[in-house]
């Protein structure tokens, strides 16, 4: 055990090297003994206590070694049988003090030691003898600030060592100095000390919970320094019965249908008093924000005859620690408001009459109005709401009256797992599911695949296509993780799929989504909205599962994302009768690991692992859905500028040229147009090139040029940038023509394109190695013209039928 433990360790250094990037990653350092354990298997606890004693035998070893280098007495002569294979450590011992009183004495022990408590616990001092020559540490006299000379030792008896004349020193030792410099630092409080002794602690807390226990600790003293202003609270009491009465007026104006409704409102008299009573109270609201559970608290300042006094914000929902995101925009009320800390996405209600109200987002009414809102309507134009047609966990379907063959998809404010057994409320998360959903279908869309996604709608809701959803989830892995290892027993975490491993569950919430095989599929013949679900239908979409999982799998390694795996649905569109991606994607529909590391995910795997689920538990998994909504906008960004220069001998060949610019541009390359000869100004041609050289940009070269091609040998043998030659081909010469292009001199790679589309898709697929877009867009011209042969050899078979 002991070579194959010392051989597992060697390849982890996190676990001995303190300039490794991990060292003090204690998680990682876990996942290394878990590995190690899993490699020679032993118990990951035998396993750590076998590493420490090899490591202090070693350390042993190598002392002792030193010692009979130095002249002392000579040892057996044999040496440890682990020597040789443990000499990997020797650039990472470093020196350490013992705890002898004599000076220099240093002992040799690894990073680890000084750094891991819970391994140095317990760990044997050195017993490295100490010269008796040597000088002893001077010692500070009792009450004098300055070190005097120690004792002087009783003479020793018997045989004694020859020892060097001991040296007169100049001015005070390097000790004595740290002494002299600790006695003139001034002394820490006893709150210093204890602040000091919580490092420790908080360094070896997951981020997120230490910056959680940061904010509560901030929290605490917040309050307890906030005094609570006592006069003016009949003023208090006042307004926040009016708001109070406001609140259950809103309440009661229920209308006829849920989401078709208008808002009236009149500011009544009672607000203008109001108003007028407590415009002397502004306040300054300054946010505090927390990095763990991205919340601010109100710091609320009210001037009141010629003083002023802070005023603690009451969070009326102890549950829910969350803050006022944005402001009403209904006029100075809410900055004069005395008393209330809102919750996220809704609005403060200010003293008004409401005749009717309108709601788009929720339940709850708002206090908007539909037109001049800000808030879940904001600048949308107003639709006609039908009947709702379905309604599943996380959002709602209704029909839009003006609007045939279109939908509107409503998200809610709602997270489940475990087919709803576990389900909570979390405030916001309509609003980050719509937007995250939205981004990833304007990235499918603009790449070339088919989805029923149409426009985003206003802040929790999107129009779609009414399509009739196909019962099957498709599931895409990258990663074993989940429930995949329970159903294969046997396979590792994070073994990775190459090719993607394709599942389908047939949705059935009393059964628990069964796995259906694809023979399943198709016997139970499936018709959905007037189309059969046979093979061709089956190909289709487990090939389109596999393009759309690449595709995003390839949008989220630009923000250094793993995309472990994902689920979509189909549907089959009421309007055209084609299948196409529908429902949504958002972070319940993948498993999503930064920088391809499982402690660091960012999706609904958090909420489904809760032990208990507690408001500080739910604002972890609402930043981590935050997190992703905020980068998932980062997708849609090219990550690097790129072009095709197209480089033509005349001005004849524009006509060819187009072509090539037309089919460009439907990858989203720009495309410059020169018109230069090799042949007859090869000095401009190669200003040409340079220009284009200079400013760092990728660019694939394309020369058009016919007869005596040289335009695209020249350019291929000057420029380390990649050389397309697609000559314009005439009914004469053409064939000669292209030899020109085709016999190249030795030395250089210009190749031969004669398609104009053809060429540009060469280009593409050259600068979409840089540039994920374009690579999607590639991706995703491959899957549909591979679409395209399936249907029409499905409409042929049905024909010779």
């Amino acid at each position: 055990m002991g070579e194959k433990l010392i051989n597992a360790v060697a390849n982890h250094s996190e676990l001995y090297d303190a300039s490794c990037y991990f060292y003090r990653d204690r998680n990682k350092k876990d996942l290394a003994w878990r590995h190690i354990s899993e490699e020679i298997g032993q118990p990951e606890d035998m396993c750590r206590k076998k590493w420490k004693s090899l490591r202090d035998t070693y350390n042993e070893e190598k002392r002792t070694e030193k010692e009979n280098r130095s002249g002392s007495a000579a040892g057996s002569g044999r040496r440890w049988k682990f020597s040789a294979i443990m000499r990997f450590l020797d650039p990472f011992l470093t020196p350490r003090e013992t705890s002898c009183n004599m000076v220099g004495t240093v002992e040799n022990i690894l990073p680890e030691d000084q750094g891991q408590p819970e391994e140095a616990a317990g760990e044997s001092q050195s017993e490295e003898p100490t010269d008796p020559a040597a000088e002893p540490s001077p010692v500070a006299c009792p009450g004098s600030p300055v070190p005097g000379p120690s004792a002087p030792a009783a003479a020793p008896t018997g045989p004694q060592r020859r020892t060097a004349p001991r040296r007169t020193r100049d001015g005070p030792s390097a000790v004595e100095l740290a002494i002299l410099e600790s006695l003139k630092r001034p002394r820490q409080s006893p709150t210093e000390h204890f602040l000091l002794g919580l490092v420790p602690a908080l360094e070896s807390m997951p981020p997120q919970t230490r910056e959680f226990v940061k904010f509560l600790i901030q929290k605490l003293v917040y309050e307890n320094s906030t005094a609570t202003i006592s006069d003016n609270c009949d003023e208090k009491n006042k307004v926040d019965g009016n708001l109070a009465n406001t609140r259950r007026a809103v309440e009661d104006k229920t209308c006829a249908s849920d989401f078709e409704l208008s808002v009236t409102i009149e500011t009544s008299n009672t607000y203008e008093s109001e108003r007028h009573k407590i415009k002397e109270h502004r306040l300054d609201q300054e946010h505090m924000l927390m990095n763990a559970s991205e919340s601010e608290l109100d710091k609320e300042n009210t001037t009141a005859s010629n003083r002023r006094l802070k005023r603690k914000a009451v969070d009326e929902d102890p549950g829910l620690h969350t803050s006022v995101k944005k402001l009403n925009p209904l006029g100075p009320v809410v900055a004069d408001r005395l008393h209330t800390q809102c919750k996220e996405e809704q609005d403060h209600i200010p003293i008004i009459k409401i005749n009717s109200v309108c709601s788009m987002a929720s339940p709850a009414p708002s206090p908007q109005g539909c037109s001049g809102s800000t808030s879940t309507m904001a600048s949308t134009p107003e639709l006609k709401i039908g009947q709702k047609l379905n309604e599943g966990k996380t959002k709602q379907i209704f029909e839009l009256v003006d609007q045939p063959g279109l939908v509107l998809v409503q998200s809610k404010d709602q997270i489940t797992a475990g087919n709803a057994v576990r389900k909570d409320q979390m405030e916001g998360k309509a609003a980050i599911a719509n937007k995250t959903t939205s981004c990833v279908f304007q990235l499918l869309q603009e790449s070339g695949i088919k989805t029923a996604f149409v426009k985003q709608h206003s802040d929790t809701a999107f129009i779609a296509a009414h399509c009739q959803m196909i019962p099957i989830e498709w599931v895409c892995r990258r990663v074993a993780t989940g429930s995949f290892l329970k159903r294969n027993p046997g396979v590792k975490e994070g073994y990775r799929f190459s090719p993607l491993k394709m599942e389908m569950f047939f949705k059935d919430d009393a059964n628990n989504d069964p796995q259906w095989s694809e023979e399943q599929l198709l016997e139970a013949k499936l018709c959905v909205a007037g189309l059969t679900i046979g093979q061709c239908e089956v190909d289709i979409m487990s090939r389109s599962t596999v393009a759309i999982f690449e595709i995003v799998e390839k949008a989220w390694a630009t923000q250094n994302c793993t995309l472990v795996d994902m689920k979509i649905e189909f549907g089959v569109s009421v309007k055209s009768g084609e299948i196409v991606l529908a429902d949504v994607i958002d972070s319940d529909s993948w498993r999503l690991w930064p920088a391809g590391d499982r402690s660091q995910q960012k999706d609904k795997q958090v909420y489904r692992e809760l032990k208990e689920v507690t408001p500080e538990a739910m604002q972890m998994v609402k930043r981590n859905f935050e997190w992703v909504c905020e980068r998932v906008k980062l997708l849609l960004e090219p990550q690097a500028s790129s072009r095709v220069v197209l480089l033509m001998g005349s001005t004849s060949d524009v006509a060819h040229c187009e072509k090539i610019r037309k089919a460009c541009a439907s990858y989203g390359i720009p495309c410059v147009l020169r018109v230069t000869s090799a042949h007859k100004g090869p000095d401009q041609t190669l200003r040409i090139k340079a220009e284009y050289e200079g400013d760092g940009i990728p660019t694939v070269f394309v020369a058009v040029a016919g007869r005596s091609n040289g335009l695209g040998p020249v350019m291929s043998g000057n420029t380390a940038y990649p050389v397309i030659s697609c000559p314009p081909l005439t009914p004469d010469w053409g064939p000669q023509h292209v030899w020109s292009s085709l016999r190249m001199p030795s030395g250089l790679g210009c190749s031969t394109v004669l398609s104009p589309e053809a060429c540009a898709q060469f280009a593409a697929q050259i600068l979409g190695l840089r540039d994920h877009l374009v690579w999607c867009k590639l991706r995703a011209s491959m899957l549909n013209t591979w679409v395209s042969l399936k249907l029409a050899d499905k409409k042929f078979q049905a024909c010779s039928l």
